[in-house]
């Protein structure tokens, strides 16, 4: 019989802000004196796509919002169970990009995944206990040397390319 795992995965997503008119125009018909930044990210809500529970929401990566100041970072969050972490990618690669195509269409603006991390928390739980993960990180977006590349196992883009020749 083969045990299954569950895993917490959590993707960081850069949200591209909005504008809203902060001071209107001198006379009707001119243009706005002032527009603000406004968040795109929605409140935390979840959903279930194809019976897998996912969240979404802002981020409280505060070191990850500095590094992208333009964008705003939300966190898509997925609770699964499947026999291994690189199964549990293989199941969560589709759940995200159909829930993030479908919030870029009705935005009309491109989100992008900076990084995604696939913790095992199968029960039952303890502190201080080693547990398996894994991190994938867009190699445009991974602290790397000047002239080094992140391995190929550590790459967003390897991983979404691997099965689609």
């Amino acid at each position: 019989m083969i045990e299954l795992k569950s895993s917490l995965s959590t993707a960081l997503v850069a949200f591209p802000p909005g504008r809203r008119v902060s001071e209107p125009a001198d006379e009707p018909g001119g243009p706005p004196k002032r527009f603000e930044r406004v968040t795109r990210v929605p409140e935390r809500h979840g959903i279930v796509r194809d019976g897998v529970p996912l969240a979404l929401g802002p981020s409280d990566n505060a070191t990850v919002a500095k590094r992208f100041p333009q964008f705003d970072i939300a966190q898509l969050s997925v609770l699964t169970t499947a026999p291994s972490l690189s199964e549990t990618f293989d199941m969560l690669q589709p759940l995200m990009e159909a829930s993030l195509n479908s919030l870029s269409f009705q935005m009309q603006a491109a989100l992008h995944v900076i990084s995604l991390e696939i913790l095992d928390v199968t029960r039952p739980l303890s502190i201080g206990e080693n547990r398996e993960w894994q991190t994938h990180t867009a190699a445009d977006t991974g602290l790397s040397p000047k002239f080094g590349h992140l391995p190929p196992t550590l790459t967003w883009p390897a991983h979404l390319t691997s099965g689609s020749t």
